[in-house]
């Protein structure tokens, strides 16, 4: 159970879920981050990098990190600042 002000997130394997409490579900996004190679950063999350996937640009890679097995990836969420949006860095 979460206290005051808690939020919940389910980074699965294909949607990352967020919920906050007493808003409810906030958030529903796949799960994907999109990677420059070439500028060693990321380009997009979430549905912007979704519709990427099997239509990367050269150097753009999309990853669908999910669940706990890849978790060192999903820091590309954190240092993006959010979750969601229009999922550009």
């Amino acid at each position: 159970m979460l206290g005051r002000g808690g939020v919940a997130i389910d980074l699965g394997t294909v949607n990352t879920l967020s919920w906050v409490d007493g808003r409810g579900l906030v958030l529903e996004e796949p799960s994907a981050i999109a990677i420059d190679d070439a500028a060693g950063s990321v380009a997009a999350i979430g549905a912007a990098a979704g519709v990427l996937t099997d239509r990367e640009p050269k150097d753009i890679r999309v990853i669908h990190p999910g669940g706990t097995a890849a978790q060192g990836r999903t820091r590309a969420h954190r240092r993006a600042g959010r979750l969601g949006g229009d999922g550009r860095a």
